[in-house]
């Protein structure tokens, strides 16, 4: 029983105020209710002080549904649609670049940040990796992780509310809402869930167990072997375990901190999503892609976060899903090499010490 205990100090109690907060948001009909309320009462209760924890043992298998759930989207006839992704995911390489060097610009002329920490706070995504990689080259490891923190909530919280008000009429590069999945069905997706995000993880891809599960979803989807998606209450459980997730990001932080990072933090974010408005709005004339389905693919958010919020506002997942991969390996693979460039440029060579 020790072994339970802090499940049930820490773990429980976010479940369970990411639950209440869910099912209040579901009452108020906000759109993305189970994650959005999950996300601001965990955001919330661990900034009063509440320690609370989801695991990456407990979100992996969630996120595995939502990578289930986004694969089967990828129709049979998918491929004759990604030959007209392919000017969109192009611009996602200068897109990326772009972003980077303005809002790096921003954290160190108006911030006043290091260039070291603000470089790290400045990258789309990958949440973890810029942590990670902006603490070994020395960077403040708690503003960094903060930042990035707040720019998912802000994302996460604005853009279900934006689409919703503007009712997303343009998205239809989708079909309609998808069938639940009969029991054989539900078995076979239950097997690609398992091994796609086993192998996702061995790999260590970008997302590994969302990603894994996605493309074997999608495979047996494209396939034909499989039709149907998971039922409705294994969606609403992911919402509330990925919104708790992220809300308990902030347990332990001095809010003090956060309120000095948060309008920082706010300035960054909306430089984001403007330039990503813009390019979404350039490749929408240029090529004739919804546009909703554009900003959706742009924004600045997490792949499970952007990927449930393609699915509740019927703006095509995989789309949506395939964008977002690609921004994070290339923010993953590329950011250390654009940091020795930058490093070179800025102090010929190495940081000051």
């Amino acid at each position: 029983m020790r072994s339970l205990h802090p499940w049930f100090v820490t773990v429980l109690p976010a479940l369970v105020v990411g639950g209440i907060g869910g099912g209040l948001f579901a009452i108020a009909h906000v759109p993305l209710a189970w994650m959005l309320g999950a996300l601001f009462a965990t955001t919330l209760a661990a900034l009063a002080g509440y320690r609370m924890v989801v695991p990456a043992s407990l979100r992996s298998p969630f996120v595995v549904v939502l990578g289930v759930l986004v694969g089967s989207w990828f129709a049979p006839d998918m491929m004759g649609h990604v030959v007209r992704w392919w000017p969109s995911l192009l611009a996602l390489l200068p897109y990326i670049a772009l972003v980077t060097l303005v809002t790096t610009l921003c954290f160190v002329r108006i911030s006043r940040y290091d260039p070291v920490t603000a470089f790290f706070c400045s990258a789309p995504g990958g949440f973890s990796e810029m942590v990670v990689a902006g603490e070994r080259a020395g960077g403040d490891l708690r503003r960094i992780a903060l930042i990035h923190a707040i720019r998912v909530l802000i994302v996460v919280s604005v853009l279900p509310v934006f689409a919703w008000l503007v009712e997303a009429e343009t998205a239809g590069v989708t079909g309609p809402a998808l069938p639940s999945a009969g029991l054989r069905d539900l078995v076979l997706l239950a097997g690609c869930g398992t091994v796609g995000g086993v192998a996702g993880a061995i790999l260590r891809l970008p997302a590994g167990p969302l990603l894994g599960a996605m493309v074997a979803s999608g495979a047996a989807h494209m396939a034909g072997l499989v039709q149907g998606a998971p039922p409705d209450w294994s969606v609403a459980a992911a919402q509330v375990v990925i919104g708790a997730a992220a809300g308990c990001r902030f347990t332990g932080t001095d809010p003090r901190m956060i309120l000095r990072t948060l309008g920082e933090s706010v300035l960054s974010t909306t430089l984001m999503l403007l330039l990503a408005a813009a390019a979404a709005l350039l490749l929408h004339l240029a090529t004739g892609l919804p546009f909703a389905a554009l900003l959706l693919a742009f924004i600045p958010g997490g792949l499970a976060e952007t990927s449930l919020i393609a699915i509740v506002l019927a703006v095509d997942p995989a789309f949506v899903a395939t964008h977002h991969v690609l921004r994070i390996a290339v923010i993953v693979l590329a950011v250390p090499w654009a940091w020795r460039i930058y490093r070179r440029l800025a102090w010929g060579g190495a940081p000051p010490v």
